[in-house]
């Protein structure tokens, strides 16, 4: 376990206010924001998260990002499995981190709010959508903490993000 207050990470397909929230719980807390983009093909999906894990960090898309977006992409050389995933998760409650999955359980009004000019290139529209699907699936796996559909709750308050800490 992490001495100081574990870090935070927040998941979910581009354009579904990941990067919001981090910012606004940036703010209420003061603990540094990191955003995490593609990792290096050499990546360790395993050991290399673990290694960034640091307190008072709020992390806008991390181990669940990677899996996603990796597998969506075919980023990565090495097929990570659902043990490894599972394996990581494990870990990162070891240390405290929460994981908040953010994500839209209504695919209509998740293309009727998604932005229709990506700032990532390599975020196609299509694969925003298809990302929103894989991550929509994860909700009934356990790999999160806090599930949010924003799509039927609405973009968090800052009471919401409150009870997050």
């Amino acid at each position: 376990m992490l001495t100081k207050t574990p870090p935070l990470i927040l998941e979910g397909p581009d354009n579904i206010g990941k990067t919001t929230a981090a910012q606004t719980l940036v703010k209420m807390t003061g603990w540094s924001y990191h955003h995490m983009t593609k990792p290096p093909d050499e990546w360790d999906y395993h050991h290399d998260y673990l290694a960034r894990i640091q307190p008072e960090r709020i992390w806008d898309r991390f181990h669940l990002g990677g899996w996603v977006y990796g597998e969506l992409l075919q980023l990565h050389r090495t097929k990570y499995t659902q043990h490894t995933l599972k394996s990581l998760i494990a870990e990162l409650r070891k240390l405290g981190a929460r994981t908040i999955l953010m994500f839209a359980h209504n695919f209509s009004w998740f293309e009727d709010h998604i932005d229709a000019n990506p700032k990532e290139e390599m975020f196609s529209r299509e694969n925003v959508i298809a990302a929103n699907a894989r991550y929509r699936s994860m909700a009934n796996y356990r790999f999160a903490d806090i599930i949010w559909d924003v799509s039927d709750r609405g973009f968090p308050s800052q009471r919401d993000m409150e009870n997050w800490l």
